[in-house]
This record gives structure tokens, sequence and C-alpha cells, in this order.
């Protein structure tokens, strides 16, 4: 998973985040839940695996 944070240049703070229904993880900025799979039926539904902190 860490691997693809490397693509990314950015000194931003990252949400590795897991929707239960779906069995799948996203990347977020936002630290809140915005379940990307089921708009905004269950648009919190989920919760954040790990935090990525990029800041040196």
């Amino acid at each position: 998973m860490h691997d693809i944070t490397s693509f990314y240049d950015t000194n931003e703070t990252l949400y590795y985040q897991y929707c239960p229904m779906q069995d799948a993880n996203w990347l977020s900025k936002d630290k809140t839940v915005k379940n990307p799979y089921y708009g905004s039926q269950m648009l919190s539904c989920g919760s954040t695996v790990e935090t990525i902190d990029n800041k040196n």
C-alpha cells in the first residue's frame, strides 16, 4: 500500500480508509470518511485504517 504513496510528491497527511461493505480500501486527503463506493447512500460508512504522515 505504501508503494503508491512514493509516486506522489506530497507533504500532506494521507488516510488509508476501509469500506467493510465493499471489502475495499482507498486513500484520502480528508480524515473524515467519504466512502467512494456507495455515494450518498453510505457516505460515512467505513473507517480510517492508517494515517500516513508524509511531513518531513
